[in-house]
Order: structure tokens, then sequence, then C-alpha cells
């Protein structure tokens, strides 16, 4: 149920745990019980580190601005973006992408 739930997270960033919920047939809550109790994470945290991975790969591989990388990744607010990916990954994104090209 939660397993074939879990490719939406990953490719669909629009999808939220409601809609992940009815598509698992059952409400929120009993949901992310399950979510967490197959994955070890919660569905915010583990969109949340999808998401990081994501902006990982982009700062290595692309040339976009801190602010293109948010949007893309569904951040309407570039700072609370670079404050959740410092939180993650331990870096602000501009010294990560430093780190990795240098």
């Amino acid at each position: 149920m939660v397993n074939g739930c879990l490719p939406v997270v990953v490719t669909g960033f629009q999808h939220r745990r409601r809609k992940l919920a009815d598509q698992a047939g059952l409400s929120a809550s009993p949901y992310s019980v399950l979510f967490r109790t197959r994955t070890q994470s919660s569905p915010v945290n583990f969109f949340s580190f999808f998401r990081m991975q994501q902006a990982c790969r982009l700062l290595e591989n692309t040339k976009l601005r801190v602010k293109e990388i948010a949007a893309q990744l569904g951040y309407d607010d570039a700072y609370l973006f670079s404050r959740t990916f410092h939180q993650f990954i331990g870096h602000s994104p501009r010294t990560y992408r430093t780190m990795e090209k240098g």
C-alpha cells in the first residue's frame, strides 16, 4: 500500500500527504503512521530529504541560481529553501556548490 505510493512521492512533488493517503485508501493520520513504520521517516521528512537530494544534484550539475533551484523544487521563498538546505546538508546551497566544485 505505502510502497506503491513511494514512486509518487519521488516523481511528483505536487502530491501532498492527503492525496497520497487517498491513493492508499487511508485517511491522513493512519497513512502517516503506516508510512513511518515502512520507511522509518515521516512523509514530510522523506519528501524534504528527497528534495534536498535533488537540490544537491542541481547545484552540482547546473549553473542555475539558488533562487531558480528553489523554484524548481517547489519553494516560493528562496530563503526558506536555503534554511531547509542548511538544516539537512549542513551548509548553505552556495557553500555546498563551492565545495563540490573546489
